[in-house]
């Protein structure tokens, strides 16, 4: 089986993000005479619903059915949220997969990134961090 490789744009994303990392592969490799498990799947975006702060965001994706599936989502200040609701997870007998993770009451608003792995095959896309909701106006005193 051949070693996996990082996708250019995962290692982009950690470097930018300030996570090490290591990549080594052995000197030499040996082909596959096996066939591929789990052939690429394609991915597409279903449904992407940006969120503010103390909101709820998700993504959802179309692939193959029963394909282990993994998102990043990179915040408007390039950090990659660990938010829960984040993780791994597996797509349905119809193909599809959703994450719902709850936006943090620190994020800045902007755009950020979403990618998703999936079987070898990576997709990525844009998400909207949007601003606070206006703050009430202060209450006004009681006339005497």
């Amino acid at each position: 089986m051949q070693p996996t490789r990082l996708p250019t744009v995962l290692i982009t994303i950690l470097a930018t993000a300030g996570i090490a990392f290591s990549q080594t592969l052995p000197s030499t490799t040996q082909p596959s005479t096996q066939p591929d498990s789990n052939p690429a799947a394609h991915i597409t975006f279903v449904a992407v619903v940006g969120a503010g702060p103390g909101e709820e965001a998700s993504v959802t994706i179309h692939t193959a059915a029963g394909v282990a599936c993994s998102i990043i989502c990179v915040t408007p200040s390039g950090k990659i949220s660990h938010a829960k609701g984040l993780g791994d997870k597996s797509s349905d007998a119809n193909g599809l997969c959703t994450w719902t993770w709850k936006i943090s009451q620190h994020a800045k608003p902007g755009m950020g990134s979403i990618t998703v792995l999936a079987s070898g095959d990576q997709a990525s896309t844009t998400i909207e961090f949007k601003p606070p909701p206006p703050a009430p106006p202060p209450d006004s005193p009681m006339p005497q």
